[in-house]
């Protein structure tokens, strides 16, 4: 999941800053002037810089300037964490606006924008989850009450894979960023559930995954009230608050 994050969401935006601030010309094939103007957003494919492109990038750089950028390039190519990327970009913004008096800072982070777009991705979850009650549809709900749960603990908007739950549900265990946001045994129920529906989507086409969706519907209610009482996670939780 982070590296997909990384690869649809940071890495073109890091792309566009090497490029767009290198004083290197030979960039196998991409065009310097594409990213100037602001006209960017329409030349950048995710993921389609090469490792060459963006060292030689960062070479360019001045003097001053060169050590953070090939951090960013080293950071970008690795493509395991895009909080380290985050900070290796505003690294190599904040060395080049010391080159270059006249560089356009990175704007700050916007905590209004951030709130509401937090507010909006729960209001989704809920919905969504809601419904897959209602219409009886473990799968749909259970990938509606992960994310939510992590969400309203940590106070981030949160997208899970299927293959991220397992990990989700562990951040609420002791020293996990969402520890404290709900009581054990509600933790207990939700990594129960994911075992289960697991298992019933594994065996889907026979008798028993048909045995087991249907007693997981008939767990939903549960489910959709666990949570409901997650709260925000410890303040000395790892990650955990609102900061």
């Amino acid at each position: 999941a982070q590296t997909h994050c990384c690869v649809t969401r940071v890495l073109p935006c890091v792309d566009a800053f090497l490029v767009s601030r290198t004083d290197a010309e030979d960039l196998e094939g991409v065009s310097k002037q594409s990213f100037e103007g602001g006209s960017s957003n329409d030349v950048i494919v995710a993921g389609t810089f090469s490792r060459r492109t963006r060292e030689r990038a960062a070479f360019g750089f001045p003097s001053e300037a060169r050590a953070a950028a090939s951090a960013l390039a080293s950071c970008a190519v690795a493509a395991k964490d895009p909080g380290a990327i985050v900070a290796a970009l505003e690294t190599a913004a904040e060395a080049m606006s010391e080159v270059r008096p006249g560089e356009k800072k990175l704007r700050g982070n916007d905590r209004k924008t951030e709130r509401a777009t937090i507010f909006a991705h729960k209001k989704t979850l809920e919905e969504t989850l809601n419904a897959a009650v209602a219409e009886n549809d473990a799968a749909r709900a259970f990938a509606a009450a992960a994310p939510l749960a992590l969400c309203t603990a940590t106070g981030r908007a949160v997208t899970l894979t299927g293959r991220s739950f397992g990990s989700a549900l562990a951040a609420f265990d002791a020293n996990g960023c969402a520890h404290g946001a709900l009581r054990d045994e509600h933790v207990a129920f939700l990594k129960t559930f994911h075992e289960d529906l697991v298992a019933a989507l594994s065996a889907e086409k026979n008798e028993t995954g048909q045995a087991l969706l249907a007693a997981l519907a008939a767990r939903l209610p549960e489910l959709a009230s666990v949570v409901a009482a997650c709260g925000k996670a410890h303040a000395g939780a790892e990650g955990g608050g609102d900061e």
